[in-house]
């Protein structure tokens, strides 16, 4: 069991003011949340998810407070949906006012420390909700928990429904004006049929697209424009996205409809403008084809080139040289003017279905470019070569993100890149990812997909990298404050996500050499991981004997039940002593010790809608008493030792990560698993934003349930008295499939756990679960029992490596096992070759091995 401490999921005393404006800001969340569902929640979070895994973070797993918050909003909405909000337009962004066009833009002067709380819907709509974003943006730093990735999430979940809403009165006027009502004061009939409804929705399309201004009253002007929509080519490609819309609202998709009721058209409408963005990014693909074509190298085109393009029935090249110029799409070279094909395609002249708070545009290939980046990288910042080779990667899938006209476009010259994003290498060997220089390198390195950052975006990302310096030294200094008073030992033994500075003797040593770059700091400081950790072990189990003297557990005194393991990275323990003779016990733990769900137990569900099972059950008091109680839970010794992440366990594996699992009996477990986790999931997270279940305050995360999940899969026990517990000092025990170690007696009111065997002193110690294969062990725990070494698929948590996000994940399809010297060695020689690439903390790592 790879065992990480679980202490940046637990609440920490904050400033009194800080505390209510984070209180203010959830009641505000949780009220703008009630029509979301848990399964858009779950969506919006992991699309945010591989940007909040890029950028800094401190100890809890926080981002800063201030500058992050807009730019993931806006990253979020121009990559889902190619909407541009109104108030949360890029820096330096022309500003086209409703109604308005192109012609009559102003430069957008947003992006700097407000932010989000100028968004006009919010403060329009939900000016609670904008007060409390107002607050939290500008209380000063050093009073602010920082934002987890639930706050953003659910942040975004909520502007999106704001959002989404106001495709409500256009449905409305679209019953007007298709003869459905009899005006605004009139109720809206219950129910339609279906051809009628069929109506109302194209008409609702129309109303959506034409924008503003635009009339919701006159019906023969409408019936006029829908009589000349019926008779042009994408008529028949209109009715039938609003068809599909319809049936799967309706009927899951299975065609049969019948009579519509208006919440149905309503959330048929909601679905309509949620995907009408990636709908119609197909008249943007034709522009990006047609500008192609005239490409001059570099993804530009010559002014005089692009203004006398020939005319296309959807579109015309016809912007103005002082719009383009003011919008940053029109550079100087020489004598020439070109138009950056990129940079035109995201202006606010090519957006359609104007609306007072929002308006479509086409898609953010680059959002949609960097999110791969990030989730290949995984770190704030990286080497020249895991970027080149991310990049790379990306290049030759590129058709699945933009079009597929762009394989007959010439790339940058590996070379030239290298060279330029090697000029963006700090002093620790890396480039930070979220800065002005790595956005411009991205629109050399995809010309047809990055815009070239303006001179405001860049002081934006300027911005943004400064309060994320200020933020971790802030914590940083935080920690050396506290550390004499209360030691969390997720603070010792976390890997910095930033830059660490290289010592000065190491520099100077350097420089006398006149050597190269060493790899960076942060990868120097995994090689001195395992010293660290097996100090910070102990400094984690420092209450665990007063707390197990509290609580009545007697454990036998021959058994070190937290021996950190060797290597440390892999945890604790339990190990002997001295010699222990068969029928010794070993352990007696009552189970008043023992984490049971009481609280969840005695929670009333009025209406009976949510029905839990035990291990649900188990995992909502686990987060009770991390999440609510923190240092004031009884559980708190033991919290502490508990695994923060599980990144062997292939339930949380990638996309990427489950292709090395494929044709294993692993790959089929985990198709069933992952179904009945993801429906445990959402249910947990509906309790918990229901007013039914008041044991949390917040809704917890994504990250927070699934670490609670895997805490109670890997690690609880079945009680015939208690039921599903997590039991402490028992569960040092490892699991093993064949370990004839020690036998558990539950007695009703304790658990007594006694040696199987004579036990020779300095042996592991290890409980058996029954006969479960490696296919099961891999799947709940992330590991492999060593006594079936050619069982389906080998995943070997490799030294210190694997806790710092390096994993090595092999398959063998024969059946001969090789010796523990063998497989030794092996993993040395990876190893070696894993520090010779410099992937040592910045990327999971699998060899696929056959043979």
């Amino acid at each position: 069991m790879a065992l990480v401490t679980s202490a940046q999921l637990m609440r920490r005393d904050k400033p009194k003011r800080e505390g209510n404006v984070h209180h203010v800001l959830q009641a505000a969340l949780r009220q703008g949340l009630v029509k979301v569902s848990a399964d858009r929640l779950l969506h919006v979070e992991e699309s945010l998810r591989p940007s909040y895994e890029a950028f800094p973070k401190d100890a809890r797993g926080n981002l800063p407070p201030h500058q992050v918050l807009p730019a993931l909003t806006r990253a979020y909405f121009a990559k889902e949906h190619g909407w541009l909000v109104r108030g949360l337009e890029s820096p330096g962004a022309p500003i086209i006012s409703p109604g308005e066009s192109h012609e009559d833009a102003h430069v957008a002067i947003t992006g700097g420390p407000g932010g989000l709380y100028e968004v006009q819907i919010l403060k329009d709509k939900a000016p609670g909700l904008a007060a409390a974003l107002r607050d939290a943006a500008l209380s000063p730093v050093a009073a602010s928990a920082g934002l987890s990735l639930g706050d953003i999430s659910r942040t975004v979940a909520a502007l999106e429904q704001l959002l989404l809403e106001e495709s409500l009165p256009l449905l409305r006027a679209s019953y007007f004006l298709d003869g459905l009502d009899s005006g605004e004061d009139a109720q809206v009939p219950a129910v339609v049929e279906e051809w009628q409804a069929h109506e109302a929705l194209l008409s609702y399309l129309l109303l959506f697209r034409h924008g503003l201004p635009r009339s919701l009253t006159d019906v023969e002007s409408h019936q006029r424009l829908k009589q000349r929509a019926m008779k042009t080519a994408d008529w028949s490609a209109l009715k039938k996205f609003e068809a599909q819309a319809l049936s799967e609202v309706v009927s899951g998709g299975t065609g049969k409809i019948g009579k519509i009721s208006w919440s149905q058209a309503s959330e048929a409408v909601s679905v309509l403008a949620m995907r009408y963005g990636r709908w119609q990014e197909s008249e943007c693909e034709d522009m990006k084809s047609t500008l192609l074509k005239m490409d001059a190298g570099g993804g530009r085109v010559k002014l005089q080139d692009f203004h006398g393009s020939p005319k296309h029935p959807h579109y015309q090249f016809t912007e103005k040289e002082d719009y383009l110029r003011k919008a940053g799409i029109l550079v100087e070279e020489g004598d020439e003017q070109y138009v950056l094909i990129a940079n035109y395609l995201l202006g606010p002249s090519n957006c359609i279905a104007s609306s007072e708070y929002f308006a479509v545009c086409c898609l953010n290939q680059c959002e949609q470019v960097v999110s791969r980046l990030e989730t290949i990288l995984q770190a704030p910042a990286a080497t020249v070569g895991q970027i080149m080779d991310a990049a790379s990667g990306i290049r030759g899938n590129i058709g699945n993100i933009g079009n597929s006209s762009h394989d007959t476009h010439d790339d940058p010259p590996t070379a030239e890149l290298q060279e330029s994003l090697g000029m963006l290498v700090d002093n620790t060997g890396a480039v930070v990812l979220h800065s002005p220089g790595f956005r411009r390198w991205l629109h050399q390195a995809f010309p047809l997909e990055c815009p070239r950052p303006t001179v405001q975006e860049d002081a934006a990302e300027e911005a943004e990298l400064a309060e994320a310096r200020e933020w971790l030294e802030m914590d940083e200094a935080a920690r050396q404050k506290w550390q004499p008073l209360v030691l969390h030992p997720s603070e010792c033994t976390r890997v910095p996500e930033w830059h660490a500075e290289r010592s000065e003797s190491s520099a100077e040593e350097g420089s006398e050499k006149n050597e190269p770059p060493g790899p960076p700091a942060a990868m120097l400081e995994v090689r001195h991981l395992a010293d660290l950790m097996a100090r910070c072990l102990c400094c984690a189990l420092a209450g665990m004997e007063a707390w197990a003297q509290l609580h009545g557990v007697k454990a036998s005194p021959k058994v070190d039940f937290f021996s950190p393991s060797v290597p440390p990275s892999q945890g604790f323990c339990a190990r002997a002593r001295e010699p222990i003779s068969s029928g010794e016990l070993l352990l007696d733990l009552p189970l008043q010790a023992c984490l049971r769900p009481l609280h969840v137990d005695t929670c009333h569900f009025s209406d009976g809608t949510f029905v839990m099972d035990e291990q649900q059950k188990l995992m909502l008091q686990l987060l009770h008493e991390a999440l609510v109680n923190g240092e004031r839970s009884g559980w708190l010794p033991y919290i502490r030792t508990l695994p923060r992440t599980f990144p062997t366990l292939p339930l949380w594996y990638t996309a990427e990560e489950k292709k090395f699992l494929k044709g294993t009996s692993v790959d089929t477990l985990l198709e069933a698993a992952h179904i009945a986790s993801d429906k445990d999931l959402q249910a947990m997270r509906a309790c918990c934003q229901s007013d039914l279940l008041s044991i949390l305050p917040d809704s917890p995360s994504l990250e927070q349930l699934r670490w609670a999940a895997s805490v109670v899969a890997s690690r609880a026990f079945d009680s015939s008295a208690a039921g599903v517990i997590l039991a402490p000092f028992a569960d040092a025990l490892n699991h093993s499939s064949a370990a004839p170690h020690t036998r558990m007696r539950d007695c009703g009111k304790q658990l007594l756990f006694h040696a199987e065997r004579d036990i020779p002193a300095g042996e592991e110690i290890m409980n058996c679960y029954g006969l479960q294969g490696n296919t099961q062990w891999l799947l709940n725990g992330g590991f492999r029992d060593s006594s079936r070494p050619c069982d389906d698929l080998l995943v070997t948590p490799a030294d210190v490596v694997s806790s710092a996000l390096a994993h090595l994940h092999y398959y063998r399809q024969d059946e001969a096992a090789r010796s523990a010297d063998d497989e030794e060695s092996f993993l040395c020689s990876r190893l070696s070759l894993l520090q010779d690439r410099g992937l040592w903390h910045w990327q999971r790592v699998f060899l696929p091995i056959t043979g």
